[in-house]
């Protein structure tokens, strides 16, 4: 998002320039892209101005975000959809902040209010509802959902202003059928693309039972990709330089690759 803000209330043009070039290469190269907005990962770039705003505030401004965005990407058949936020929360505490989530020099989860006494629904719904309505003033056609945590009764209200539901889970050792379980919890009446999921806690045998298992419930599956190319990751365990991260990496493409038929195929 701070890319796309020169100064409170106005939009980069250079930003929405590189934008539109981002998707004719994608249109060139039959991908078809998440657009998942509001991110502010980085610390270093976090905003002051935007984080200084009340609840209402910040809100008219990812309204005026996506806006932008919708009226950028609206012709584009790259857009597969608009992933409205990685992970938010309804609200928190002032003294939190309005990130957390923290990796290292990034925070990827943000709270959509701080000291907000309305229920927790009731501000998903609310907030959905508006950025939603935000997109279709400019695009009526693209989907929209939202990248969920592991707790649908956090989400079931914002649901009701989404095309399609999108959690993010990471399987533990020993636990898929947890996974599994949760998962089904995520049945709000709409179809569910799992939009995160890797071998993190989990080997890649438990990955792949619990993406066979999840065939049936959700209707897609997205997974994390490498800073390294798989060709170069290959050519490094041929040479026997393979790190232990670099290793997981290539196992979870290989992984992926393989199982891509078997997924897609209809039983």
């Amino acid at each position: 998002m701070p890319a796309f803000f020169s100064a409170p209330g106005t939009i980069d043009p250079h930003a929405i320039e590189q934008l539109t070039a981002l998707l004719h290469i994608a249109e060139k190269s039959n991908v078809h892209l998440m657009i998942t907005g509001l991110a502010s990962f980085r610390i270093k770039d976090h905003m002051p101005w935007y984080d200084a705003m009340d609840n209402e505030a910040r809100w008219k401004t990812q309204e005026l975000f996506w806006d932008a965005i919708a009226k950028a990407c609206a012709k584009s058949p790259a857009v597969f959809c608009y992933d409205l936020a990685n992970e938010p929360v309804a609200t928190g505490k002032k003294a939190d902040g309005w990130y957390f989530g923290k990796m290292g020099d990034v925070e990827f989860c943000q709270r959509l209010t701080l000291d907000d006494p309305r229920p927790t629904d009731v501000i998903f719904s609310e907030w959905t509802k508006r950025m939603a309505a935000a997109i279709h003033r400019q695009d009526a056609n693209h989907l929209i959902t939202m990248g969920m945590l592991p707790f649908p009764e956090t989400y079931h209200t914002a649901a009701e202003h989404l095309d399609f539901i999108s959690p993010h889970l990471y399987p533990e050792s020993k636990k898929v059928d947890a996974s599994i379980e949760m998962l089904k919890k995520f049945n709000f009446g709409k179809p569910i693309v799992i939009g995160e999921t890797f071998i993190l806690t989990c080997s890649a045998e438990e990955e792949r039972g619990f993406l066979l298992r999840s065939r049936g419930l959700s209707q897609g599956w997205i997974g994390h990709w490498p800073d390294d190319s798989p060709t170069e990751l290959a050519q490094l365990k041929k040479d026997g330089k393979l790190t232990i991260s670099q290793a997981i990496w290539l196992a979870w493409v290989e992984l992926f690759k393989e199982m891509g038929p078997e997924m897609t195929s209809r039983r």
